[in-house]
């Protein structure tokens, strides 16, 4: 199991990119989590997922989308919302 957590986290950037740069919103990220959830546990979904939310490919997509600091404010407080929920589901 650490084996394939390793692999999985050294390559979680290339796993994700293509999905990433199809991703409409951050709302699907719930379901990347519910799935990791299913197949392994909740720590490990709650790691994938601030991963990928601390990515630099996800940060570039938002922060370029984010033009003024209302629109920063707006996708860091989205990025907390994210992460609570799936911290408590």
């Amino acid at each position: 199991m650490q084996v394939f957590l390793i692999f999985f986290h050294k390559n979680l950037n290339l796993f994700f990119q293509k999905f990433l740069y199809t991703m409409k919103n951050l709302r699907k990220l719930l379901i990347i989590s519910k799935i990791l959830k299913y197949k392994f546990n909740r720590i490990f979904a709650i790691h994938v997922v601030k991963h990928i939310l601390n990515t630099s490919i996800f940060n570039k997509i938002y922060k370029f989308k984010a033009k003024n600091k209302l629109h920063r404010f707006i996708y860091i407080r989205k990025k907390a919302q994210i992460l609570r929920e799936i911290e408590e589901n």
